[in-house]
């Protein structure tokens, strides 16, 4: 393949806005592109303080291994080749759709000029997984976005890079929880029994499927939280019988009371695989302990991934079963809470309570 010209399109910037930003040392910058000295034959980042050359002597490239390419060599002062490692995993990502697409992890680091082994701890530091389960992730959820607006699982599934119907299907059941063509169709085939009773903290309605528990929400108003399951699996077989999730509801209820903790329950949600190992972590956590997002970035081995992490909490739908109560900000506020912060605080005092 051919070395990509630095496009417009690309760096959403013309030569001369990178040169002002060059000149600027804009941080922002940093990762977006790099810059080369012909009268040198360096390249450098935007934000290299060394001294700036003259405007004619300079030429922009959209990464380390184009300006190596073309005879360059990096900058001792400002390692150019150790990108911003945010930024290279954006931009990697960004060439999934498009020079990347379909191509292994292997190839992915060899065009990138990395050991697979090097490039899977950038991934794991800034997502919190390799770079093989982020491009399974990836190509499941192009694969749920075509299958979303055709409704065509066979056309999806090529469409997204699945050679067959088997290594969809054995992605798909680990992180889907449905069969594919369930979740496209707004849960189509599935059968789905929920209960609902009343609690110290308001009415509790929990939902499951044959494999385990898809749904466990508060809320104030029963019917409110019937019509939002009924919503969300609009095309599922949905009966309500609270003997079948009887044991769900006196676990949950128990654990609500103070009697006992919850211990593991089955669960069959829909989870990316950054998602999955952030609610796995979140069902190691014991009662009455607190994590930070920050810290649960940092279990991971991806501390930059704090913002991720929060939207992986803010996704779940199985109050308690996992216990994204657990989380708070590094201020120690309880922040958000998809029931209600009101709850939030009296799940947290139950369990300090239970273990004192």
């Amino acid at each position: 393949m051919k070395p990509r010209t630095l496009k417009l399109e690309v760096n959403e910037m013309s030569t001369e806005t990178m040169w002002e930003k060059v000149l600027q040392r804009d941080a922002a910058a940093d990762g977006r592109f790099v810059y080369a000295v012909r009268s040198t034959h360096i390249y450098c980042r935007p934000t290299c303080p060394s001294k700036r050359p003259n405007r004619e002597q300079v030429e922009f490239f959209a990464n380390p291994k184009e300006a190596e390419q073309k005879g360059y060599r990096a900058c001792r002062r400002c390692a150019p080749k150790t990108e911003n490692i945010a930024s290279h995993v954006a931009r990697i990502c960004r060439e999934l759709t498009d020079d990347y697409k379909g191509l292994s992890p292997e190839d992915i680091a060899a065009r990138e000029g990395l050991a697979l082994r090097r490039l899977n701890q950038i991934f794991r530091t800034v997502l919190g997984v390799t770079v093989r389960e982020y491009l399974a992730s990836h190509k499941l959820e192009d694969f749920k976005s075509k299958l979303k607006t055709s409704q065509d699982v066979t056309g999806s599934m090529y469409d997204a890079g699945f050679g067959s119907p088997s290594r969809l299907y054995e992605k798909s059941d680990a992180v889907l929880g449905m069969t594919p063509a369930s979740y496209g169709r707004g849960g189509r085939g599935a059968h789905i029994a929920f209960g609902i009773r009343d609690s110290e903290i308001g009415h509790i309605l929990i939902a499951a499927t044959e494999k385990g528990v898809c749904t466990i929400s508060f809320g104030d108003n029963a019917k409110k939280l019937e019509s939002d399951l009924r919503k969300e699996f609009h095309a599922a077989e949905i009966t309500r019988n609270d003997d079948a999730v009887e044991q769900y509801l006196d676990a949950i209820a128990a654990h609500i009371e103070g009697n006992e903790f919850l211990t593991s329950i089955p669960i069959d949600i829909h989870a990316t695989a950054f998602q999955a190992k952030v609610w796995q972590l979140l069902r190691n956590t014991k009662p009455g302990e607190t994590l930070t997002y920050s810290g649960l970035a940092a279990k991971l081995g991806a501390p930059s991934a704090s913002r991720a992490v929060a939207r992986a909490c803010a996704s779940n739908r199985v109050a308690i079963a996992i216990p994204c109560h657990r989380v708070v900000a590094a201020s120690g506020d309880l922040s958000g809470y998809r029931w209600g912060v009101e709850r939030k605080r009296q799940l947290l005092q139950r369990e300090r309570k239970q273990v004192v």
